[in-house]
């Protein structure tokens, strides 16, 4: 049995933790700065799934931001899987706002980026998996900028969950309902097909199997 230092079981202990966290920024008068986040507490436990809904500008993205290693907060605690965030980890992968594939690369190549320390043939299977898991089978050779907004964001997600990570950080804008309507026509069967890949997923060493999206 694995125990960390305080006598916690990781299983036990949560997946995030956000104590008395800010963050401000510069304001346009010295010793006036602007509070972006005031007193955050959050504990996310593993296999929960947590949206921050409100109004734009009230700090969504700044705190998602600094959970996914992107900004350091001003003050406060933040821990994910009991450490410390001291930056961008591949064990947590976020799915940005604006469209994040890489527009040189392919359907398939977008979704296998993060598989290249895997053998062509694992590859080429885990990429098939997820290509047919967001309904793009037939587009595997197709550019970004050949496909509607909504199937680009599919391919972040299955970019997303071909890495297998621990956790995955998503932040939905305002720009969403461009793509919400294609993206609702597979949504109950893309999420029929996650419920079961979870179910299915292979235990790793780590107890965490956290799939946690924010807004």
């Amino acid at each position: 049995m694995s125990l960390t230092t305080n006598g916690v079981h990781p299983a036990d202990r949560p997946a995030v933790v956000i104590r008395d966290l800010w963050m401000s920024f510069p304001g346009k008068r010295p010793g006036e700065p602007v509070h972006v986040l005031e007193r955050i507490n959050v504990e996310v436990r593993h296999g929960e799934f947590v949206c921050f809904v409100g109004p734009s500008g009230c700090g969504k993205s700044t705190l998602l931001n600094i959970v996914g290693g992107f900004l350091t907060a001003t003050r406060g605690e933040l821990l994910v899987e009991g450490e410390p965030v001291r930056g961008p980890d591949p064990r947590r992968i976020f799915v940005f706002q604006e469209n994040g594939v890489f527009p040189w690369l392919t359907v398939q190549d977008n979704i296998g980026f993060g598989l290249l320390r895997k053998t062509g043939a694992e590859r080429q299977r885990i990429v098939q998996h997820y290509t047919e898991m967001v309904g793009l089978t037939g587009f595997e050779r197709s550019y970004p900028r050949e496909l509607s907004g909504g199937m680009r964001q599919r391919v972040e997600i299955a970019r997303a969950l071909a890495a297998n990570p621990d956790i995955i950080y998503t932040r939905r804008g305002e720009n969403w309902h461009v793509c919400a309507a294609e993206v609702n026509r597979h949504n109950l069967q893309l999420g029929s097909k996650m419920r079961r890949h979870q179910r299915q997923r292979p235990c790793k060493s780590s107890p965490s199997q956290t799939k946690t999206s924010k807004r």
